[in-house]
Parts: C-alpha cells; sequence; structure tokens
C-alpha cells in the first residue's frame, strides 16, 4: 500500500503533466468499455491528494469541475 507522500507525489506529477489534456480512454478487452466511455473525451481539469486518496477531476470541453 503506498504512503501519503507517495500519493502527493504522482497527484503533483499528474496534475503538471495532464491538467488541461484532453483524455483518449479505452478498454482493449472490453471489461470495462462502458467506464471508458464514460471518461474518453473529456478534459482533466484537477489532480490532488487527500491522506491516502488520488483525486483526480474531470470535465467536458475544460470547463468547470464540480467535485
Amino acid at each position: 500500500m503506498p504512503e501519503g507522500h507517495s500519493i502527493h507525489r504522482v497527484a503533483l506529477q499528474l496534475g503538471a503533466d495532464l491538467v488541461g489534456r484532453r483524455l483518449a480512454a479505452s478498454s482493449p478487452q472490453g471489461r470495462f468499455a462502458a467506464g471508458a466511455a464514460l471518461l474518453d473525451g473529456l478534459t482533466m481539469v484537477e489532480a490532488f491528494a487527500v491522506g491516502k486518496h488520488l483525486l483526480v477531476g474531470f470535465a467536458e470541453d475544460g470547463g468547470p469541475w464540480d467535485g
């Protein structure tokens, strides 16, 4: 199980690399196709950590995240 500091470091790196970018999600084997379809085409607007929890926000067309 990752410790909190590891999760916070990942959140910072995700934010630096992916915030503002549009997500292309797929499920190559089809097992998670419904979930991938929900995320496909959304823009990452935020990534942060609270304790050991990594939270990532997405919005349509880079609009506000309601989270």
